[in-house]
């Protein structure tokens, strides 16, 4: 999975060198950019836990797992964020 938020803030917030001609970017903004790569990747995963839940469960007939399927997300969502 590519992060194409944190690509394009790196591309945005890249310099280059006079002398060497090669593009750098200062370590506050790489860090941000994995930050925005992490935030990207918890939502998907966010996402595809919501997903499952709600259409497999509901599918093979898990309808107590589909009816609290809001808290089990929650719980999801607070372990991933640990």
């Amino acid at each position: 999975m590519k992060s194409e938020k944190a690509k394009q803030y790196i591309i945005e917030h890249a310099e280059k060198d006079e002398n060497t001609c090669q593009y750098y970017v200062h370590d506050s903004e790489a860090f941000e950019a994995v930050s925005i790569a992490e935030e990207e990747m918890k939502q998907s995963a966010i996402e595809a836990f919501s997903s499952f839940v709600v259409s497999y469960c509901n599918e093979s007939g898990k309808k107590d797992i589909v009816k609290d399927s809001e808290h089990y997300i929650k719980v999801f969502e607070e372990l991933i964020s640990k």
